[in-house]
């Protein structure tokens, strides 16, 4: 009973805590800054595991995401909008994720509910050094375009409107010569 209302058993299962004490000593010894513990709650365990790791892959926790990998997190799991791992990775520009979620098998071809995929995401971004990555790619679809009828190349052009000088004009620059390997 809680309140006046009973819970049954079942809800104690909810809540899965996926992380631990020596990942976060501040909160039990009071050392120094470290990152709040991530928390998912759901009824599938799997769902938690995978949840959890796309929220690791987009605070851009190396050390917890790939724990949640070894704990058989599904890499290309996907949020309720769509979104996988690669795709927060690549909007929030970290290349170094992203190499090692591409290592790891992540599958760049993948797109959300609106259609936009890992690259297009790094395109409106500007984030050429994921780009880069994700051009390497076997996976990647340079000419794809999402639900309002855009490809990367669109957005990164879109971009270099907004912003004079920056990564942008790289960002277009390694779209077009990719895509010009692509249609050889």
């Amino acid at each position: 009973m809680i309140g006046r209302f009973f819970v049954p058993p079942i809800v104690a299962m909810l809540v899965a805590i996926t992380a631990r004490a020596d990942y976060y000593p501040q909160y039990y010894y009071n050392r120094g800054p470290s990152r709040p513990p991530i928390i998912s709650l759901t009824l599938d365990p799997q769902e938690c595991i995978n949840t959890s790791f796309r929220i690791a892959a987009r605070e851009e926790r190396d050390e917890d995401m790939l724990r949640f990998l070894d704990n058989k997190a599904d890499i290309n799991s996907r949020s309720e909008e769509g979104a996988t791992a690669l795709m927060y990775v690549s909007r929030n520009c970290a290349p170094t994720i992203a190499k090692t979620l591409l290592a790891r098998g992540a599958d760049a071809g993948l797109e959300d509910l609106h259609g936009r995929t890992a690259l297009i995401y790094a395109a409106q971004e500007s984030c050429s050094s994921v780009i880069e990555i994700l051009l390497q790619s076997r996976r990647v679809r340079i000419h794809h375009k999402d639900k309002l009828g855009k490809t990367a190349i669109d957005y990164a052009i879109e971009n270099s409107r907004l912003e004079e000088g920056g990564p942008t004009f790289e960002t277009i620059h390694l779209l077009d010569v990719a895509s010009l390997k692509k249609k050889k």
